[in-house]
C-alpha cells in the first residue's frame, strides 16, 4: 500500500545499524556500554522509544545512550521516506535489545575473547495500528567495560 511501503525495511535497518560498530560511544560502541550496564545490574533487557524520550531501565540513561537513541529516531524517519514510505504514518517506534547474560561464549576473534548472544528488535507502529518489525541478532563481544559504565545523564 502506498505510503506504508518500506516501514519494515526501515525498522530492520535501524536495528542492524544500532547494533553495528558505527554506533560509537566513549571508548567503544554504545551497545558495549549497554551490555556493561546490563551485566552490572543483572538486567538483560534494554528498552527505548525512538519517538519519545523513554529509556528503560533508567540506569541506561547515559549521555551516549540517550544521544544514540535520539539519533536513531531521526534515522528511522529518514529511512522510512527513503524506502518509499511516508513518515507521518509512523505513530510510534520502539527498540528492544536483549542479551543472554547466562550464555557467555569464549571465542577468540580479533581482540575479543568473550561473546554474549543478543537480539535487537525494532517495532514501528503505523497509523492503522499495524506493527512493522525488524529483528537482528548474533553474538556481541564483551568490551572490558564492566565496572566502568561511566557517568549517568
Amino acid at each position: 500500500m502506498p505510503g506504508y511501503k518500506g516501514i519494515r525495511s526501515a525498522a530492520h535497518n535501524v536495528a542492524d545499524s544500532f547494533c553495528g560498530v558505527m554506533n560509537p560511544g566513549p571508548e567503544c560502541t554504545v551497545v558495549c556500554h549497554i551490555l556493561a550496564a546490563a551485566t552490572e545490574a543483572g538486567e538483560p533487557e534494554f528498552r527505548a522509544s525512538l519517538t519519545e524520550d523513554v529509556i528503560e531501565p533508567a540506569f541506561h540513561r547515559t549521555a551516549a545512550v540517550c544521544g544514540s537513541v535520539t539519533d536513531y529516531g531521526c534515522m528511522l524517519v529518514r529511512l522510512v521516506e527513503s524506502h518509499g514510505g511516508v513518515a507521518r504514518f509512523v505513530r510510534g517506534a520502539s527498540l528492544r535489545l536483549r542479551f543472554d547474560l547466562d550464555d557467555e561464549r569464549e571465542l577468540v576473534q580479533g581482540v575479543f575473547r568473550v561473546w554474549v548472544p543478543y537480539e535487537c528488535i525494532v517495532e514501528v507502529l503505523d497509523d492503522r495500528g499495524r506493527s512493522h518489525v525488524g529483528r537482528v541478532g548474533g553474538l556481541w563481544p564483551r568490551c572490558g567495560l564492566v565496572g566502568r559504565s561511566g557517568p549517568r545523564a
